[in-house]
């Protein structure tokens, strides 16, 4: 849905309405390699990094596209360097931890295989263990079919095996010292599930041409409903039975802070969600649409917890709020067991979130009276799997995206999607 820009940008206008940008249209080839040159330090391979990062700008528009070629703004983007240098590494690593394991994700292998590998790939991409340096940024989901989010295997549970029929949400995060990329795409091997998968990449896409300075939230919601419910699947092998795709309504994308996985601002996806709630210069987001062939509700699934994190609001989001990064809060827990357990992850994952698989390989095996003794005293949030009605598809398509000054980087943007 891009275009490339043949003309000159026009020269600086004053505004005088706070306007967003409209629509994503690509930078001339000259303009975005030379915006993107400043990945080539930190990427593990300069020359990559750098085409990546230039295939991710998109010029602001409208009343927003003298911001291409302000000088002061300019500037103010060139300061910014560092941080972005940090992001461009993670999302490099992103989208080569997604070309090592497409080979891998098919039908017969098991999901705990999946995400082993997966989050094995990232950590040594990354080049650390340590999951305050960088690595993983969040478990990795796996969610087949009726379930949308938050879905990874526990310790001890059975093996799921993938089978052809299936429709696989892959979600997963990598960061470079709290600068996450968040991403995700769809599988699926049978020709029912790909027109929902089409449906939900085109309003993934919707989101990220209505995102800019100023946006206002519930206008990319429009934006991504838009699209979404214009698209029909055909569930029937005789191509009858039209449904329409529905957005899950209570899921949606959100800003990214330092070491925060979730900073604050809800990106609905729905119209109407978000309020009068703006996107401002600088921020961080996760454009994240998911479609339902179900009712567009998702409800959390009891008894399969997998997904953790720092309570939000508490200590250790106000130190890290404070900081711009993760400072570890006193702990106040009601046991040793307790103690131990939440001093393990305070130094693993800080604010990050987390599951119990990484517990155990910790070396926290026996971890769950402990765990839930956190949970149930506020120390932590669960997030439980999310699931709409028992045989529906939904699918998930997601990018993560910076608001620079002078332009709008798709940081998560690939070959594959």
């Amino acid at each position: 849905m891009d275009a490339s820009v043949k003309s000159p940008l026009p020269p600086r206008k004053v505004v005088k309405k706070r306007h967003a940008s409209a629509a994503c249209v690509t930078l001339t080839p000259a303009v975005a390699v030379a915006a993107a040159a400043a990945a080539a330090a930190a990427a593990p391979t300069p020359a990559v990094a750098a085409t990546a990062a230039a295939a991710g700008l998109c010029a602001y528009t409208d009343a927003n596209a003298y911001r291409t070629t302000d000088a002061e703004l300019a500037e103010r983007d060139r300061l910014s360097t560092p941080l972005l240098e940090r992001l461009r590494h993670a999302a490099e690593a992103h989208r080569r931890v997604r070309a090592a394991m497409r080979p891998h994700i098919r039908p017969g292998v098991t999901t705990l295989s999946v995400v082993e590998r997966l989050e094995a790939t990232s950590r040594a991409l990354l080049g650390a263990d340590d999951g305050l340096v960088g690595g993983p940024a969040f478990p990795t989901g796996v969610s087949l079919n009726a379930v949308a989010a938050h879905d990874t295997p526990n310790p001890g549970d059975a093996p799921v095996v993938l089978r052809r029929d299936d429709v696989v949400k892959v979600d997963f995060g990598t960061h470079v010292a709290g600068r996450i990329i968040d991403s995700a795409w769809t599988v699926t091997w049978s020709a029912r599930g790909r027109p929902l998968l089409a449906a939900v990449r085109a309003a993934t896409e919707a989101g990220i041409a209505a995102a800019g300075i100023d946006a206002r939230l519930s206008a990319v919601g429009g934006a991504i409903q838009e699209v979404m419910e214009s698209h029909e699947v055909h569930l029937r092998g005789d191509g009858g039975g039209a449904t329409r795709v529905r957005c899950v309504r209570n899921l949606g994308g959100h800003s990214i802070g330092p070491y925060r996985i979730h900073g604050g601002k809800i990106v609905p996806t729905v119209r109407g969600g978000g309020g009068r709630t703006r996107m401002e210069e600088g921020e961080v987001y996760a454009i994240e649409t998911f479609g339902t062939t179900g009712r567009g509700v998702c409800a959390e699934v009891p008894h399969r917890t997998s997904h953790y994190m720092r309570a939000s609001g508490g200590a250790a989001a106000a130190a890290a709020a404070a900081a711009g990064g993760w400072r570890r809060p006193k702990p106040r827990p009601r046991s040793a067991a307790a103690a131990d357990l939440l001093a393990t992850i305070d130094a693993r994952h800080g604010t990050l979130a987390f599951c119990r698989r990484w517990l155990a390989r910790a070396g926290a095996v026996d971890h769950g009276a402990a765990l839930a003794e956190l949970t149930a005293d506020g120390t932590l949030d669960a997030y439980p799997p999310l699931a709409d009605v028992a045989g529906a598809l939904t699918a998930q398509f997601e990018h993560t995206l910076v608001l620079r000054p002078t332009c709008k980087e798709v940081l998560s943007r690939g070959d594959d999607y």
